[in-house]
């Protein structure tokens, strides 16, 4: 898929368990199982965040039409704004042959770029769960969006990726450095892997999927508990969003609660692409990793726990 964004670089965005696992959250003393998410941006406008959607409908164009209405909505937690701002209308939408379009108000153009980029992302990440609608495509006023002069061609959950090629019969393959803890797990030790597969995946999921599956050589500690659920990486805008599941934060390390998330940290800011990493339990980031950790800001490289 073609991407226009000189402005920004290359964009990596991949959401590979979005839908496929129903992620749980806690609110008092029930637990809700959602099937979808809207995504928003956060208070700072800098990067995105999910609500969960539990809707009833089955029919294609009324889930666009509940979904548009969810992302224009101005929303009530004052740590979420809403995606489509408040002065750009929606001219109108329809569905044909697995591609949904959505024709947008002229005050589309009226973003900045860093606030375009996320909104784009967080819509087509939204609209993309819909049964039947593989692309999403975006005009003004019946025309393509373009960006810096170049048209935005139709987009899927993956298609930001310069990582995934959308067919898993292609082989992908790249070297990368891990950070699991040393044998006696006092600090972190580099972990190079050769060759590695990371075939239907994005380069940041396959860097954690390593991580929680261990390292297979000698003289490394595991730092992620074993068979942790991972929700969804998503990277926007050089920032790396990993969202694992409720037992990220019940699942007890061998190792310390430090090297456990800069494990993670340093791991994914061998990429590229990456420059922070924003962890998230169940959409959420307001919180302390084992009490002693907080969760709320996106993290930079800590080269102090890395042996010599």
């Amino acid at each position: 898929m073609k991407r226009s964004t000189k402005y920004f670089g290359v964009i990596v965005l991949a959401v590979i368990m979005l839908v496929s696992l129903c992620a749980c959250v806690e609110r008092k003393d029930e637990t809700i199982e959602y099937s979808y998410y809207v995504y928003c941006l956060d208070q700072e406008q800098e990067g995105l965040t999910s609500v969960g959607y539990q809707g009833e409908e089955t029919d294609g164009m009324e889930m666009a039409r509940h979904f548009l209405s969810e992302l224009q909505k101005e929303r009530k937690e004052e740590s979420l704004v809403n995606p489509i701002p408040n002065n750009v209308s929606i001219n109108g939408f329809n569905i044909i042959e697995k591609v949904l379009t959505v024709d947008f108000s002229e005050s589309y153009y009226y973003q900045t770029p860093e606030r375009e980029l996320l909104s784009r992302a967080a819509i087509v990440l939204t609209l993309s769960q819909i049964d039947g609608v593989r692309y999403v495509s975006f005009t003004v006023n019946g025309n393509p969006l373009t960006i810096d002069g170049e048209i935005v061609e139709a987009m899927d959950a993956s298609s930001f990726s310069s990582d995934l090629s959308g067919d898993d019969s292609v082989k992908s393959s790249d070297s990368f450095i891990l950070y699991f803890a040393n044998e006696d797990g006092s600090a972190l030790k580099k972990y190079k892997i050769q060759h590695g597969d990371y075939s239907g995946m994005s380069k940041e999921e396959y860097v954690v999927r390593k991580l929680i599956s261990g390292p297979t050589k000698d003289g490394y500690t595991p730092t992620l508990p074993e068979k942790v659920q991972l929700n969804n990486v998503t990277t926007v805008d050089n920032i790396c969003y990993v969202d694992f599941g409720e037992d990220f934060l019940t699942k007890q390390s061998v190792v310390s609660n430090k090297l456990v998330i800069y494990s993670i940290v340093n791991s994914l800011l061998e990429l590229t692409d990456v420059q922070k990493v924003q962890m998230t339990v169940n959409g959420k980031s307001d919180i302390f990793y084992h009490e002693d950790i907080s969760l709320k800001k996106p993290m930079e490289r800590n080269l102090d726990l890395i042996e010599d």
